[in-house]
């Protein structure tokens, strides 16, 4: 027998996932829901994000003010399938471009470009993933049963360069392994959301952790959204700080980053249209960020 996702999971499944795709643009990398698309079901979502810091975490939390704004234009499509009941693959690839043109005099003395080069391009890191939901919320005899799915997945290097301040990445392979959680209140439209990761990456680049809580709140067609996101890294130095021996050093440091997300999702005909912003309210050896995001979710 086939199987059919209730009638409200669907737009559960879209209205988180964009939440989630936003909050970690403000993060280090894409995320995934709890709620897994029918099976046979392929659902895409091309979204396009700009980013700008004017200002910068280093030694730790001091916060600088660069002397001219770091900006990052990326374009990423993430996708996801519908395997069998209970299982889904997900994949994300993408380009970006990170433009610092330090025109004014080096940060606290110190030039973070490598050889004056202004513009840093590149593939973003590739990622690849399976889902497992381990406790289903529309199946669940328990009317509080969250919906709950394991993730585990694989982190490919992507093909740009590292050792600056504008490197698209930390230039290190990986892996991931997450817990992710869902509960919708069908009756107020309410969708409750959240996720648990650890990566483990080669070369020098620190293991980390990341988390995620938010809440999803139907109104009428559209959906507005409010999260929160922290990255934090598991050991590595402070920028500028005992053991930050060269720029090299930008892809070895102890990153913290925590980011507020909001987000509008309005369905248009099969595509859900998505507008958001995140910024980094919290962080050390980071970019204080604000992310602009589009993006449009469809499924076939």
């Amino acid at each position: 027998m086939p199987f059919l996702a209730p009638p409200s999971r669907p737009a559960a499944f879209r209205s988180v996932t964009f939440t989630l795709t936003l909050l970690a643009l403000a993060g280090s990398a894409p995320a995934q829901t709890a709620y897994l698309p029918a099976v046979g079901e392929v659902v895409a979502r091309p979204l396009y994000s700009y980013q700008r810091a004017t200002d910068f975490y280093a030694l730790g939390d001091t916060e600088f003010t660069l002397p001219d704004p770091l900006e990052q234009h990326t374009a990423r499509v993430d996708l996801d399938y519908g395997l069998a009941p209970g299982w889904a693959l997900d994949a994300s690839f993408g380009w970006s471009t990170v433009i610092y043109d330090e025109t004014q005099p080096p940060f606290l003395g110190i030039s973070l470009l490598e050889d004056g080069e202004t513009r840093q391009s590149g593939l973003i890191d590739t990622r690849l993933g399976v889902r497992r939901v381990v406790l289903d919320e529309f199946a669940s005899m328990n009317e509080y049963a969250p919906t709950v799915a394991l993730r585990a997945g694989a982190i490919i290097q992507g093909t740009y360069d590292t050792g600056f301040i504008n490197a698209v990445g930390d230039g290190a392979s990986g892996v991931e392994f997450g817990v992710l959680a869902a509960k919708s209140l069908v009756a107020t439209g309410t969708t409750f959301f959240g996720d648990l990761v650890w990566r483990g990456y080669t070369e020098d680049v620190p293991d980390a952790v990341e988390a995620s809580l938010g809440v999803s709140q139907q109104v009428q067609a559209a959906s507005l959204t409010l999260g929160i996101r922290h990255l934090h890294s598991l050991n590595g130095p402070d920028i500028l700080g005992p053991g930050f021996t060269s720029l090299e050093s930008f892809s070895d440091v102890k990153e913290v980053n925590t980011s507020l997300e909001l987000g509008l999702s309005i369905p248009v005909g099969p595509v859900t249209a998505g507008l958001g912003y995140a910024w980094t309210i919290d962080g050390a050896n980071t970019p204080k960020k604000h992310v602009v995001a589009l993006s449009a979710t469809t499924g076939f």
